[in-house]
């Protein structure tokens, strides 16, 4: 796991949800300083990811204990909440934002 610091990252939020809720939910631990959704990389999927970061250390801590395994929708899962950071342990993924919609994965590995 990741060392308690005050950036968050959300797992299974509900696609549609806007952004303004998770920030109302959040808001409820502490003050929220940046809060942004990540695109859904496979529409087929419910829910989407999150980062969300708090003012304090402390703040976050308390939103990770009280928010992690929370029920957002009756039709999708329990949202997963963990601290963000490079701590994750060793992985083989990599995460690319603003790719065009209409990218193949082979296409990304050719370039």
């Amino acid at each position: 796991d990741a060392k308690p610091n005050n950036n968050i990252y959300v797992k299974g939020w509900p696609v549609g949800f806007p952004d303004f809720l998770l920030q109302s939910i959040f808001q409820q631990y502490g003050s929220v300083l940046r809060l942004r959704l990540l695109d859904n990389p496979d529409p087929e999927q419910p829910t989407c990811a999150a980062l969300v970061q708090m003012s304090r250390v402390e703040e976050a801590a308390v939103a990770v204990r009280q928010l992690h395994g929370r029920t957002m929708a009756v039709s999708v899962p329990p949202i997963h909440v963990r601290y963000a950071g490079k701590d994750q342990g060793n992985s083989d993924n990599l995460y690319v934002s603003s790719l065009p919609r209409t990218i193949t994965e082979s296409s990304l590995r050719h370039t």
